[in-house]
C-alpha cells in the first residue's frame, strides 16, 4: 500500500539514498560491479534532477564501458542489464527489502526510476509457516528466467567487472548427480537429443554457484557404489524421454543419492521442437533448484545466477547446441558436420551464442582436420567469430568460453587470463568449467604447478567425469620425472571420451611405460576417428593449441616407440 513521502525534498532524498545503501550492501552484494554501478547511476542522477538525460547512450558509455559511438541498435547490453536488474529488484523487495519503505522501481522501457513509499511494509513479510505463496513467486521467476537462458557448454567485458576481484573458488553445497537419459523415439536420427539433454541439465544447474553439479557417464552405473566412490552424494536426477507421433514426453525424478528415496517428480509433454525441450528442461531444472534450496534458502542464492544472459534467440541454435554436445562426446567426423553446418546456418541470426557455438566448432575442425586444411586464414575467421559473439554478449558462458579458447589459440595470454578468471569467479563449483580452463593453462601455457592446482580442484568436486584428469596428471608426472607405475596409475584414472589429440597424448604415454596393450587400444580409437598413421598424429600435434614445449615432449615420445 503507497502512501505518501515525507513533506520535503530534502527528506524524501535522503530516505530514498538510505533505500539505495540498503540495495546495494542486501540486495545486490553478491552481483556483477556493473549490477550495482547501474542501479546506484541511474538513482543519483535521478535523485541530482539528471533524470531527462537518462538515455541508452548515456549508460552504455558512463557505466557500462561501452565507446562513445556506442549503438543501441546493434548493440543490445543496455536493455539486458536493465532486464537483470529489474528482476534482481524483484527479488530483493519479496526477501531482504520487504520491510523497506521506500521502494524503488523501473518501468519496462525507461531508464529513469520511480521512488514509492509503502505504509506498514512490515506487514509484508511472509511468514515463515505459510510459505507457499513467497515459494510460487520463486518458481515463477526461477521459470522466466530459465525460458530464456542456456547451460554451461563450453567470455569481451566491460572495464566495471575488472575491478571487481575474483571471489575464490570454494568446495562445498549440495552434490547433484545428473544421470544419462533414458531415450526412446519413434523417430531415427534423434538419438543426439539425449547426450544434449543431459549436459544442457547440467549446465542449468551449475549456473547455481551454491550447488556442486555433474553428469554421470554414460559407462558409469548409477547403482550403490557410484556414491561410495564419489563420496557424499545428496541428489541424483534421473529423467526419461520419449518422442512419439511429433510429442516429446519427460518425466523426471530427483531422488535422495544414498537411499534411493523420490524426493520429487514430475511429467512433461510438448510439440517436438527445439524450443519446446529448450523450456521443459529450464522447467525441470527449476524445480529442481527450488527443492533442493528450500533448506539453504535459494533466495539469497538467485543473485548470483546468469541463465537469461545465455539464451538462443532461436530454437535452431538451441538443436544446433545439442547435436554440438553429441558431438563433443563421440567426437566422430559425422557428428562433427551434422553440428557444424547447424551452427554455421543459425549464426547469420546474429546470435552472440550461435556466433561462439561456431566460432567454438570452427576451432575445433581447426584443430582435428575435419573440415579441410589448416590455415592461418582459417584459424583468424574463428577467432573473429568468437570476439563478435564476445562484443554482443561479455557475460554469457558460451561467449566466454569461445572467446578464451580462441585468445589460447590466438597466443593472447593476457585476454586468456582475464576472461578465464570471470569463467572460474563466476562458476566456481562447475567442474567444467574448472576442468577446461585447467587444461588451457596446462597444455595451452605450460603453467604446470598452476594448471595442476586447478584441475585438483575440479577432480575434488568431480572425481569420475571429466576424462582428461588422469592423462593430465600422468603428462605432469612424466615432466617431473616420476616412475612409470606413477605414470600408468594417473593414466587409468580416465574414463570417457578424449578429443582426438588428448588420445595421441594417452598413446604415446602408454607406450612410454611398457602398456602396450593400453596404446594399441588408443590407437585403434584413433584409427576409428579416421587417424591412421603416425603422419596423423604429428600432424594433430603441430594443429593443437599448445605450447612448442608440450609439443615437442609428445613429439619424442612417438619417435621413441
Amino acid at each position: 500500500m503507497k502512501f505518501e513521502p515525507p513533506e520535503t525534498e530534502n527528506e524524501r532524498k535522503m530516505q530514498a539514498l538510505d533505500s539505495l545503501a540498503r540495495i546495494l550492501k542486501n540486495g545486490l552484494a553478491t552481483a556483477s560491479d556493473r549490477q550495482r554501478r547501474l542501479i546506484e547511476y541511474l538513482a543519483t542522477e535521478e535523485l541530482a534532477g539528471r533524470g531527462d538525460r537518462l538515455k541508452a547512450v548515456s549508460i552504455a558509455t558512463d557505466v557500462l564501458g561501452r565507446s562513445v559511438d556506442f549503438d543501441a541498435q546493434t548493440d543490445s547490453i543496455v536493455r539486458v542489464e536493465m532486464g537483470r536488474m529489474r528482476k534482481a529488484l524483484d527479488l530483493y523487495y519479496a526477501t531482504y527489502g520487504v520491510n523497506d519503505p521506500v521502494r524503488i522501481k523501473f518501468e519496462k522501457g525507461s531508464y529513469r526510476p520511480k521512488f514509492e513509499w509503502i505504509a506498514d511494509a512490515a506487514t509484508a513479510r511472509p511468514s515463515t509457516r505459510t510459505p507457499k505463496r513467497l515459494w510460487l513467486l520463486i518458481a515463477l521467476v526461477l521459470i522466466t528466467a530459465f525460458a530464456g537462458g542456456v547451460l554451461f557448454f563450453f567470455l569481451p567485458f566491460g572495464k566495471t567487472l575488472m575491478d571487481r576481484q575474483a571471489k575464490p573458488i570454494s568446495i562445498g553445497g549440495p552434490k547433484v548427480a545428473v544421470a544419462p537419459i533414458a531415450f526412446s523415439s519413434d523417430t531415427p536420427g534423434l538419438d543426439y537429443l539425449a547426450t544434449g539433454m543431459q549436459g544442457e541439465l547440467v549446465g542449468i544447474l551449475a549456473e547455481f554457484d551454491w550447488l556442486t553439479v555433474f553428469p554421470i557417464p554414460t559407462d558409469q552405473p548409477s547403482d550403490k557404489a557410484f556414491p561410495d566412490k564419489m563420496g557424499r552424494i545428496d541428489y541424483i536426477v534421473r529423467n526419461t524421454v520419449r518422442t512419439a507421433n511429433g510429442k516429446v514426453a519427460v518425466s523426471a525424478l530427483l531422488t535422495d543419492g544414498k537411499t534411493g528415496a523420490v524426493l520429487w517428480s514430475s511429467h512433461y509433454e510438448s510439440p517436438l521442437e527445439a524450443a519446446g525441450l529448450f523450456d521443459l528442461q529450464r522447467n525441470i531444472a527449476a524445480r529442481i533448484a527450488s527443492d533442493i534450496g528450500r533448506p539453504r534458502g535459494i533466495i539469497a542464492s538467485l543473485e548470483n545466477t546468469r541463465i537469461a544472459n545465455d539464451s538462443f534467440r532461436t530454437s535452431e541454435g538451441f538443436d544446433c547446441h545439442l547435436r554440438a554436445f553429441r558431438f563433443y562426446s563421440t567426437f566422430d567426423r559425422a557428428d562433427y558436420k551434422d553440428a557444424f553446418t547447424c551452427a554455421e546456418s543459425a549464426s547469420k541470426t546474429n546470435d552472440a551464442n550461435a556466433l561462439a557455438l561456431f566460432a567454438a566448432l570452427e576451432l575445433a575442425g581447426q584443430s582435428f582436420g575435419y573440415d579441410g586444411p589448416s590455415s592461418p586464414e582459417r584459424r583468424a575467421k574463428a577467432v573473429k567469430l568468437a570476439d563478435q559473439a564476445f562484443r554482443l554478449d561479455d557475460l554469457g558462458s558460451l561467449p566466454r568460453m569461445a572467446s578464451y579458447t580462441a585468445a589460447i589459440c590466438g597466443g593472447d595470454e593476457e585476454r586468456f587470463r582475464r576472461i578465464s578468471g570471470l569463467s572460474l569467479r563466476d562458476y566456481p563449483n562447475n567442474p567444467a568449467v574448472l576442468f577446461d580452463v585447467a587444461q588451457h593453462i596446462i597444455l595451452g601455457m605450460s603453467e604446470w604447478s598452476e594448471g595442476i592446482a586447478l584441475l585438483e580442484r575440479a577432480h575434488k568436486l568431480n572425481p569420475i567425469s571429466d576424462p582428461t584428469y588422469g592423462v593430465l596428471i600422468a603428462f605432469d608426472a612424466l615432466q617431473r620425472g616420476q616412475d612409470d607405475k606413477t605414470i600408468l596409475t594417473a593414466l587409468n584414472l580416465s574414463s570417457g571420451t578424449l578429443s582426438p589429440s588428448l588420445q595421441v597424448i594417452e598413446m604415446a604415454l602408454r607406450a612410454h611405460v611398457g602398456d602396450q596393450t593400453g596404446a594399441d587400444r588408443m590407437r585403434r580409437s584413433l584409427q576409428a576417428l579416421g587417424f591412421t598413421q603416425r603422419s596423423d598424429y604429428l600432424d594433430l600435434i603441430d594443429r593443437a593449441c599448445w605450447t612448442k614445449q608440450v609439443k615437442n615432449t609428445i613429439k619424442q615420445l612417438l619417435a621413441a616407440e
